[in-house]
């Protein structure tokens, strides 16, 4: 009686938690530390999550974006060293909510972006095409929910109302569980995983140069940098910024290298 009580309690909290948190946020927009310039716009409103996660729970607490200060001083660097009306190619992987490229656009304005976000939490990305609608950024962030690999790689699929939902992303492969493994044991698809290169032959136009490419993508990156050597090789990308805390780091540092990135 008395663990059926806590466990009733329990979920009650969870509950009146839930229901407390905000689903917007007005978030300021700021230059990059130790830089001058001026924000296009200076706030705008970011959809959340409706619960708790490490990028939902800072943007309510600080009303900041979660982005990397390393990002903003790279795509702000990149900007001041083109002509005022020149266009920014940024791509982002495993962006989540996609609040660096919601500071992007703010920063630089719509008319200077030209961005895709690549992220397999269908989730996130539905939250994320509503803050790109609200403030007006939808025509210069295209949205991709999608899992990405090295082109060979596979994924285990649930699904769901709108057809195939990617793992989140891919975790049981990442484990050591092999994705045939994987779908059989959740009742999942078994689909290759596309590369970026593909991704990119897609969206962006032929010959044109991405200007930074951020990949963080809880342990995936070294197969979605062997999925972007096509355009590493071709020099189409100016900056790669690549977070990792997988045991990955030794091959990223020589994938880098041997594009002298």
């Amino acid at each position: 009686m008395i663990a059926t009580a806590v466990s009733g309690t329990h979920l009650v909290w969870h509950l009146l938690d839930k229901l407390s948190l905000d689903l917007r946020v007005q978030v300021e927009v700021h230059a990059p530390f130790g830089m001058t310039g001026v924000a296009h716009m200076p706030s705008l409103w970011m959809s959340l999550l409706p619960g708790r996660d490490i990028v939902s729970d800072s943007v309510r607490n600080t009303g900041e974006f979660h982005c990397p200060g390393l990002f903003r001083q790279l795509v702000a660097t990149a900007a001041s060293a083109q002509p005022a009306e020149s266009t920014l190619r940024v791509v982002e992987v495993g962006g989540f909510l996609g609040d660096c490229l919601l500071w992007a656009g703010a920063y630089l304005g719509p008319d200077r972006l030209q961005a895709l976000e690549v992220e397999p939490v269908a989730a996130a990305t539905s939250r994320l095409r509503q803050s790109l609608a609200e403030a007006g950024f939808a025509s210069a962030v295209s949205v991709t929910t999608e899992a990405v690999g090295d082109g060979e790689e596979y994924g285990a699929f649930a699904v769901g109302a709108s057809g195939h939902v990617p793992a989140n992303p891919n975790f049981e492969v990442k484990r050591g569980v092999s994705a045939e493994a994987a779908a059989a044991q959740h009742g999942r698809l078994r689909r290759r995983l596309r590369s970026l290169d593909e991704i990119l032959e897609e969206w962006l136009e032929p010959g044109a140069v991405l200007d930074l490419v951020r990949v963080k993508a809880a342990g995936s990156e070294p197969a979605i940098l062997r999925g972007l050597q096509r355009h590493l090789a071709a020099v189409q990308v100016r900056q790669l910024m690549v977070t990792s805390n997988s045991n990955g780091i030794a091959e990223i540092r020589d994938l880098m290298a041997r594009q002298a990135i």
